[in-house]
C-alpha cells in the first residue's frame, strides 16, 4: 500500500470467514483525504458485518452497497474487488464492483477475472455477478487498484495494463509477499520522481 497522501482512499483487508475460509478486499475510494479515509472506514466495517454472514460473494457486495448508498451523498462512491479463498477446496470466488479485474497468471497465461457489476454507491439496485476458479500448484493472483495502471512518468505515459502483467510474468516465481514488493517497486521505477495523484494498493496471492 502506497498512499499518495498522510491519509489515503485504497485499502485492502484480509477477513477471516467460517469453514477456514479467508476473505480478501481491495478497494479505491472517491477522493483523498480525510473524507476518502472516512468513506473508506465505513465500507471497510461494513464488509466485515456482511462478509461472515454468506459464502455468496453477490450477496456480501450487494449488502454493502445497500448500506454505501443509504448511508452517503450521491458522489461517493467506490470500487471494490472482493473475493473468497477457500484453501480445503483450493477454490476462489469473486466479484468487482467498477474496480479493475484481478489478473490469475497460470503456466504462461493470463485470465481476468471480471464478474461483477457497477461501483457501489451509485445504485441501490445493482445487481452482481459472480465467478469461481479452481486453483491449481504455481497459480499467481495479482488484486490491485488503477494507481497500479495510472501511474505516470515525466513524459506522460501511463504505467498501462501491458507493463503491470510483464511484471507479474517476470517475477512470478517469488513468493507472495517478495512479489508484491517487487511489483510495486517496478510502478515506482517507472514513474521515477514523478508526482502522483492516485494511491497505490497491490495485493498478491500465491498458491504452493
Amino acid at each position: 500500500y502506497d498512499p499518495t497522501l498522510q491519509l489515503g482512499g485504497d485499502f485492502y483487508d484480509f477477513i477471516d470467514l467460517p469453514a477456514h475460509e479467508l476473505g480478501i478486499c481491495v478497494a479505491d475510494v472517491v477522493g483523498k483525504g480525510i473524507p476518502a479515509a472516512l468513506l473508506m472506514a465505513s465500507i471497510r466495517s461494513a464488509l466485515r458485518v456482511y462478509a461472515p454472514t454468506s459464502d455468496d460473494v453477490r450477496r456480501v457486495m450487494s449488502a454493502v452497497n445497500r448500506h454505501l448508498c443509504r448511508d452517503t451523498l450521491l458522489n461517493e462512491f467506490a470500487t471494490i474487488s472482493y473475493c473468497v479463498l477457500s484453501p480445503e477446496e483450493r477454490s476462489l470466488r469473486y466479484c468487482n464492483a467498477g474496480h479493475p479485474s484481478p489478473v490469475l497468471l497460470r503456466d504462461g497465461d493470463f485470465r481476468q477475472l471480471d464478474a461483477g457489476g457497477l461501483a457501489i454507491g451509485i445504485s441501490n439496485a445493482e445487481s452482481f455477478e459472480s465467478g469461481a476458479c479452481e486453483l491449481r500448484s504455481g497459480d499467481v493472483i495479482v488484486m490491485f487498484t488503477d494507481g497500479v495502471t495510472e501511474a505516470l512518468n515525466f513524459q506522460g505515459e501511463l504505467y498501462g495494463q501491458a507493463r503491470l502483467l510483464e511484471s507479474i510474468r517476470k517475477h512470478h516465481d517469488l513468493a507472495a509477499m517478495p512479489l508484491a514488493h517487487q511489483l510495486l517497486w517496478d510502478v515506482r521505477r517507472f514513474a521515477g520522481l514523478a508526482e502522483q495523484t492516485d494511491d497505490i494498493t497491490i495485493v498478491t496471492i500465491k498458491v504452493a
